[in-house]
């Protein structure tokens, strides 16, 4: 996000539900029909698109944005295996502080590595905020803490397949969003892949979502 534009760094995380189905595929098991193969292939297209190679070699920016789907569908996959297990409260738990622990170690050993500005994006030294800075921060943390209790909420008081669909709004926002902090307004082919990208993905939600009510 802090690096490409922001509508797609939020549709590369939005290709999560393609992981999850690709993922339950391998290691799950699980079932694919052919709308679910379908919906994994034009999503793929829509990831190219969006990238626009060069060379057959994407930016180091645009591969962490999809690897962010990559981490989100892994996770969620693991969920749903965990859950026979643990309490929910402690698998969020487990989310909390390993998010909280691993970035502050990165934080303190930074200064004693030599690393390229290659390795930025997961070795970086604490800078200690200031002035508007904390408003920004308290702002990102109560924002961020309040789309996850809506979404929470949401999907307690309504189907999943709905929620799921009507989530990739969220795409459109950031684009909204993005062009409007900076952000060059995307190409043609941009805006296929994302639309490739978003139908694939309620494909993939629709899919499952008739599974479940089956």
């Amino acid at each position: 996000m802090a690096h490409i534009p922001l509508g797609e760094a939020v549709t590369y995380n939005a290709t999560f539900p393609l992981f999850i189905a690709l993922f339950a595929f391998l290691f799950l098991k699980e079932r694919v029909n052919k709308i679910v193969v379908v919906a994994i292939v034009l999503g793929f297209t829509g990831i190219v698109l969006i990238a626009q190679p060069q060379g057959m070699t994407m930016d180091r920016y645009m591969l962490l944005g999809l690897f962010s789907g990559m981490a989100t569908a892994l996770s969620y996959t693991s969920v749903r295996e965990l859950r026979q297990f643990y309490d929910l409260r402690m698998i969020m738990l487990s989310f909390i502080v390993v998010g909280t622990v691993l970035p502050l170690i990165f934080m303190i050993i930074t200064p004693y590595l030599n690393l390229s500005d290659e390795w930025d994006w997961i070795f970086s030294s604490f800078k200690m905020p200031h002035g508007i800075e904390w408003i920004y921060l308290l702002a990102m943390g109560i924002f961020a803490t309040l789309s996850q209790w809506f979404i929470t909420k949401a999907y307690e008081l309504t189907k999943a397949g709905i929620v799921g669909v009507i989530s990739y709004i969220n795409i459109l926002f950031s684009l909204i969003i993005g062009i409007a902090l900076g952000d060059d307004i995307p190409n043609m082919l941009t805006f296929l892949g994302i639309g490739l990208v978003i139908s694939s993905g309620v494909m993939v939600v629709l899919s499952k979502s008739k599974k479940n009510n089956k």
